[in-house]
């Protein structure tokens, strides 16, 4: 009964193809630059080519009347590898099933690289498969820690990261590619929706320009502090000033008075040569 429910979605996924996608292409320049595969968007994505997923539930099965999951995907390349990071807003993550990726919460992507047609699915929790020949459905050989996911911290959603291995990377080279994102609404995959599209419409080329780190601001290296000044020691008071001596009485005036005796004892003296002579 499986077998044939995935044999008849795949169908009408397929079928789905012909709907046209209104994904919004915000930039076909792909920027070089190398992120670090952790499940967290770095800023350099933000600066090179990206879509944002805005054709959603373009196919829903079960009892699903769509959601609001959305996404955006975004691409870098160095020399090694072509980098794909999908943030997705999904609010009812659930766990995979023993099944195939595509029936997981996942990101689709869907890529026509020359006269390779390919595809990667890429689901929340880790699994992932990547398919081409003709069909995207015969598995490559991956490296799967070139591949990280994780759920973002406020249960928002999650991010998928991929670094492909494609052949001949430079500057000028194109590739053409599409977003596709399920949401699955019940555990046993009887319930949900896709949205975006498998068209690989759009087309993108590698840039020779590069992505410029962001600054880290670093904090400037602790150091002790100096050591506190002395305190400046008091002042000694201002001494009190004492009283003046009161001024002694003035000296007598010697001079003057031994003049008065000499002149008192001359006079004298010529009244008694006076006397004399009378």
């Amino acid at each position: 009964m499986k077998r044939l429910l995935a044999i008849t979605v795949a169908a009408m996924l397929f079928a789905a193809l012909l709907i046209p996608s209104f994904a919004e292409q915000i930039s076909g320049d792909v920027l070089k630059g190398t992120p670090i595969l952790d499940g967290v968007l770095d800023e350099i994505y933000t600066q090179s080519a990206s879509a944002t997923l805005d054709n959603p539930n373009f196919y829903m099965w079960g009892d699903c009347e769509g959601t609001d999951t959305t996404g955006t995907v975004y691409y870098l390349w160095d020399e090694n590898y072509l980098y794909v990071a999908v943030d997705v807003t999904d609010s009812t993550i659930l766990p995979s099933i023993d099944e195939g990726v595509w029936q997981h919460d996942c990101a689709e992507l869907w890529f026509t690289d020359e006269d390779l047609v390919f595809k990667i699915h890429a689901s929340w929790d880790g699994d992932f498969f990547l398919g081409g020949d003709g069909d995207g459905d015969t598995p490559f050989d991956f490296d799967k820690s070139k591949h990280a996911e994780a759920k973002k911290p406020d249960g928002t959603g999650y991010i998928v990261e991929v670094a492909l291995p494609m052949n001949n990377l430079a500057a000028g080279r194109t590739f053409d590619s599409s977003l596709q994102i399920n949401d699955i609404i019940t555990e046993d995959y009887q319930n949900g929706t896709a949205s975006g599209s498998q068209a690989r419409e759009f087309t993108y080329t590698l840039s020779a320009k590069e992505a410029t780190p962001p600054v880290i601001e670093t904090e400037p290296p602790e150091t002790e502090p100096p050591a506190p000044e002395p305190a400046p020691e008091p002042e000694a008071p201002a001494p009190i000033a004492e009283p003046a001596p009161e001024a002694a009485a003035p000296a007598a005036q010697t001079g003057n008075s031994a003049a008065i005796v000499i002149l008192a004892i001359a006079a004298a003296a010529g009244c008694a040569v006076i006397a004399k002579k009378r």
